[in-house]
């Protein structure tokens, strides 16, 4: 949450297991909980919520997931059914991916069998440490409007007839630009059958098998991450196999942009564009020429790929630093006209290895370091224009071969790995606020590693990466959540690759990966990876 008051989505319905395996619910009530936090509390991933009503208690847990992602001005309220009247305890835990308090609240109330109301918990806000600095609670109780609003959850048709089970319909109204959440239907439970001890449903819903009152509200087991699943994908025309290449998502056309790359000793100067289902050359009449290696990114502010430098020449040699090994050229593509236009700049240096990542919250692309037979450690910015930075304190090494991509959430570009001059592969995170760098030091970190990409996966949070080089070509699915990084276990996985390159489609929500060095050989393959 990078709001004050924004509003989190709490989603748990409870009704006591007797009554759900019976003909009907009895009474029912509807409790709408609104959970608010009156300061900036980032990087949320769970809510944990304690119900107690009339001396019964039940435990729910939701995975927010990129809860960054939902509007400051949205409302999300729980809709509650009880088959009972009494009093009702609600306490609320907020909590980081790594299990990390990041605030709480609690509140009471009263719940009248048939009637409807609402209640607000309002988490105390957060130290840096994850302990409580304080914080106030809104206990008020009030009627609403009705049993269910525009913006509620709604549980129908709990009861049975002519001896048939009792049928749970769910109903998930629209969360904006959160993951798609579909509605559980048909959930069909015989009078006899025996529930197991959790019986989880989407949301990450648990009913307990015994509703029995808990005295305090422990710390969270690890929780598992979501299910991700790589697919490989057989599209028909495809690029040509090729590493060097490098790919960005034009946010603007909602497609992926692909350029150039090497393969097989021929220097490619194509572009292509991957709409979620099909690649599609553009042949544009100019073109920067064949080059690899080179720095991409898309401006969303002035709607053009940028591209910057590379090798031009492959199996090139230092002798020199001529501008055909190393060119020093600024490009610019207009998807709509099909058209790359090149800058009249000359700086900086030409260079290969380098990255370039679009800060949105500054309007600039971000270039760091690259190779011009020495690496270098050399912070550009570009909106039109080339500007060199001079960061005061440290900084990361002279490096390529590095990933970088822009981080909304943090509001930083992020940088890991790479390699230097005598071929140390590096293992650090650094991160760069458009001021200063800044060397981060998570709990966990990837093995060290070059050659390899980032991209930031706006619905869950997180920076994704695949693959690289280290002691070996890699095939792990790592994730960085804005504190640490750690290995994704998913369903399938491309091989072991280096110069990789992934981007993430926001529009399709998944990950799109082409192409690399494989075993020293280009590939041509293309491959999604979704949440499952």
């Amino acid at each position: 949450m990078r709001h004050g008051h924004r509003h989190l989505l709490l989603a748990l319905a409870l009704c006591s297991l007797s009554a759900l395996l019976a003909p009907g619910c009895g009474g029912r009530s509807v409790l709408a909980i609104t959970v608010e936090s009156t300061s900036e509390v980032p990087g949320i991933e769970t809510l944990v919520a304690v119900v107690e009503l009339d001396g019964r208690t039940a435990t729910g847990v939701f995975s927010l997931r990129a809860a960054t992602t939902i509007p400051p001005s949205q409302t999300f309220n729980l809709v509650f059914y009880e088959e009972r009247s009494g009093p009702i305890g609600i306490t609320v835990e907020a909590r980081a991916g790594d299990h990390r308090l990041l605030g709480q609240g609690s509140a009471r109330g009263e719940v009248v069998a048939g009637e409807s109301r609402s209640i607000t918990v309002v988490l105390g806000s957060v130290a840096t440490d994850g302990g409580i600095e304080g914080g106030t609670l809104d206990q008020s109780v009030q009627d609403s409007s009705g049993p269910g609003g525009a913006d509620q959850a709604a549980i129908t048709d709990l009861g049975a007839s002519d001896g048939a089970p009792p049928v749970l319909d769910l109903a998930i109204p629209d969360l904006g630009p959160g993951p798609d959440q579909a509605p559980l239907k048909d959930l069909a439970a015989p009078a006899d059958l025996a529930l197991p001890k959790d019986l989880t449903l989407p949301l990450d819903l648990a009913l307990p098998k015994d509703l029995m009152p808990l005295p305090d509200l422990k710390p969270l087991p690890d929780l598992a991450p979501p299910l991700l699943r790589w697919d490989q994908n057989f599209p028909m025309p495809s690029p040509s196999a090729r590493t060097g290449h490098a790919m960005v998502w034009d946010s603007t056309r909602s497609v992926v942009v692909l350029y150039g790359g090497a393969a097989e000793g021929k220097v490619l100067s194509d572009t292509w564009e991957w709409s979620g289902k099909d690649w599609v050359e553009r042949k544009p009449v100019d073109h920067p020429g064949g080059r690899f290696f080179h720095a991409l990114a898309y401006d969303e502010s002035r709607k053009v790929t940028v591209l910057f430098g590379g090798q031009a020449i492959d199996n090139g040699t230092c002798q020199g630093q001529n501008a055909m090994n190393f060119p020093a050229d600024t490009w610019e593509y207009d998807a709509v006209k099909n058209l790359w236009s090149k800058a009249a700049l000359m700086e900086p240096k030409g260079r290969l290895g380098a990255r370039m990542a679009y800060d949105r919250e500054r309007k600039v692309s971000v270039l760091f370091g690259g190779f011009n037979c020495n690496p270098n450690d050399e912070t550009w910015e570009y909106n039109g224009q080339w500007v060199k930075r001079l960061p005061m304190g440290p900084k990361p090494s002279p490096r390529h071969g590095y990933a970088m991509a822009y981080d909304p959430v943090a509001k930083h570009t992020l940088l890991y790995g790479g390699v230097d001059a005598l071929s140390m592969k590096s293992g650090e995170t650094w991160s760069w606020d458009g001021m200063a760098w800044k060397k981060l030091m998570p709990a966990m970190s990837p093995s060290a590693r070059t050659a390899v990409f980032l991209t930031h996966d706006p619905d869950r949070g997180v920076m994704l990466m695949f693959g690289g080089l280290g002691a070996t070509e890699a095939a792990d699915t790592l994730e960085w959540n804005g504190t640490t990084w750690r290995t994704v276990k998913t369903m399938e996985a491309p091989p072991a690759r280096q110069a990789g390159p992934l981007v993430y489609d926001t529009v399709r929500r998944e990950v799109v990966l082409f192409g690399g060095l494989a075993q020293m050989l280009p590939q041509g393959d293309t491959w999604i990876l979704r949440a499952q």
